[in-house]
């Protein structure tokens, strides 16, 4: 379809959804400023519609010699349909890195710990079984003891491509690499191709942040990277450390042209049924965690932390859409506050961006409704 058809369609969809959104907000469109009771009443809404879990990133791992190239963590959770073949996509890689799998029984209640233990007597393996925590807490448990030189993660019901370990690792070794990431594909359950998102070449990056993708998966790390960094457990949409923890310690990110991880699409989960649901809030909940975690761990603030904290913003709020009205000026007063007293002193080098900035900072919520959607049209 021509390009100029295909964002005329986008343009059309995005108007759309903005007059639906400013509709559904009539109620607050014409309010002045944020006052101290709005603030209060703000997080008390918040908080009685979904509680802030109040967990940390920052811990102390154990970083031991290493005994292998590469640690594979496998978190396992209900996925009798999907885990050997997981499995068995790892263990059949033709590579010369040595490598150990850790795989995590989290509290399952179907088949997937019956599956695991065929495993067992497999040298490269290692079976860890606990009550659910949920995937922070299983990917947490592996990562309380690294032996690894680096550490990958890959989702139980996802598989790796054949040569995924040797291409991932003669990059790490070769540039001596904090992060290497590779290139994947969107699969769903008929096995039909979704999506394949490839790099070009291969290319060293010398900042992380607005370059690599902000999944955990996909992508080896440097072992050290996690010495006193782990998942933030009891949240929704844990992989934010990427962008707010691991990317700003990498001082060398190389990524690769080889497809190296296949990825299926789960109608079910996360990521494609947050919306409506009250916790579609830890977005925003795991957005303050974050700039406390930084501030403990001594990450200063930059220009790219500004950037895509307003982008995190925008999408903390479109994960709420659906949630009511007055539950998402509530995230509206947050928002602003938060801007307040984490962001302010910067300004966005995006024209894109300007106009939610700028509403951000006048605590203007019709001007920020208005532009949550044009701040993506195509150019």
């Amino acid at each position: 379809m021509n390009k100029t058809i295909i964002n005329f369609i986008v343009r059309g969809k995005i108007y759309l959804k903005t007059i639906e959104v400013m509709l559904t907000a009539s109620t607050y469109l014409f309010k002045k400023g944020i006052s101290e009771n709005d603030a209060r009443e703000a997080k008390q809404l918040l908080h009685h519609t979904s509680p802030n879990p109040i967990t940390s990133s920052v811990c102390e791992n154990e970083i031991l010699p290493p005994t292998c190239d590469l640690q594979i963590i496998v978190p396992c959770y209900k996925v009798e349909k999907y885990v050997k073949e997981c499995m068995d996509s790892i263990l059949s890689q033709q590579t010369q890195y040595s490598f150990h799998v850790v795989a995590v029984n989290d509290g399952s209640p179907d088949n997937t710990g019956q599956i695991l233990k065929q495993y067992e007597n497999d040298s490269r393996v290692t079976i860890l079984t606990q009550e659910n925590r949920g995937l922070s807490g299983a990917r947490n448990a592996a990562l309380e003891k690294i032996y690894g030189k680096y550490v990958t993660f890959v989702d139980s019901d996802d598989y790796l491509s054949s040569n995924a370990i040797q291409s991932w690792m003669d990059a790490a070794f070769a540039e001596d690499a904090d992060i290497v990431e590779g290139g994947h594909e969107m699969f769903n359950n008929n096995w039909r191709i979704i999506k394949k998102e490839l790099y070009p070449q291969k290319q060293i990056i010398n900042y992380a942040l607005g370059t690599l993708k902000g999944f955990s998966w996909g992508k080896v790390f440097r072992a050290e990277l996690f010495t006193q960094i782990h998942f933030p457990e009891k949240y929704w949409f844990e992989d934010t450390i990427m962008a707010y923890l691991l990317f700003p310690l990498c001082k060398k990110a190389v990524v690769i042209p080889s497809c190296v991880y296949r990825y299926r699409r789960n109608m079910m989960g996360i990521t494609m049924t947050a919306k409506g649901k009250p916790k579609s809030l830890d977005s925003h909940y795991i957005t303050l965690a974050m700039l406390r975690d930084r501030n403990a761990l001594g990450i200063q603030k930059d220009q790219a932390f500004y950037e895509q904290s307003i982008r995190q913003i925008r999408m903390n709020f479109i994960r709420a859409l659906k949630l009511p009205a007055n539950i998402r000026y509530a995230l509206f007063v947050e928002s602003c506050l938060l801007y307040d007293k984490e962001l302010s002193g910067f300004s966005t080098c995006s024209h894109r961006l300007r106009p939610l900035e700028d509403a951000l900072r006048k605590r203007n919520y019709t001007k920020f409704l208005l532009n949550l959607f044009i701040s993506k049209l195509p150019a």
